[in-house]
């Protein structure tokens, strides 16, 4: 499925608008993303007003984690809203199998980052160049366009 990722600062320029719009997609089929929470200025009224599937925890949250008691307990309960929200949790950023291990144990949904692999451009996923190679049990754009 096709997912689209919205930022803080995106949704707070024009929420009205961004609202309608994210509705629309949604009733389309897209799933919908706020990318990047905790890093802007939005506040927790934004997850419960906007309709999104998924809500991706800025990175600075996750270098957090293995820093003490603070970064484990603010990213504990941001997860612990978003699964009680209904959405889908990500961590963005995860670089080590420490910070995967914490994550895991605190419920969080999916993480991204260096650990996984690092980012190539949507042409480089289209064309198979860089070098990338879909994992192991991924699907791929030609199987999916097969179905």
């Amino acid at each position: 499925c096709l997912q689209i990722e919205v930022s803080e600062r995106e949704v707070m320029r024009d929420a009205e608008n961004v609202r309608r719009l994210l509705t629309e997609l949604q009733s389309r089929g897209v799933k919908v993303a706020l990318r990047d929470f905790g890093a802007g200025h939005c506040s927790l009224s934004v997850l419960r007003e906007f309709p999104f599937d998924t809500v991706k925890i800025d990175r600075a949250f996750t270098r957090d984690l293995q820093a003490g008691h603070a970064g484990l307990a603010v990213v504990g309960a941001t997860l612990s809203l978003i699964r009680n929200l209904g959405r889908l949790s990500v961590a963005d950023g995860v670089e080590n199998a420490g910070q995967l291990a914490v994550l895991q144990v605190l419920g969080c949904d999916c993480g991204q980052g260096a650990l996984f692999g690092e980012a190539v451009s949507g042409e480089a996923v289209l064309t198979g160049r860089q070098g990338f190679q879909c994992p192991a049990g991924a699907q791929t754009i030609e199987s999916l366009a097969a179905r």
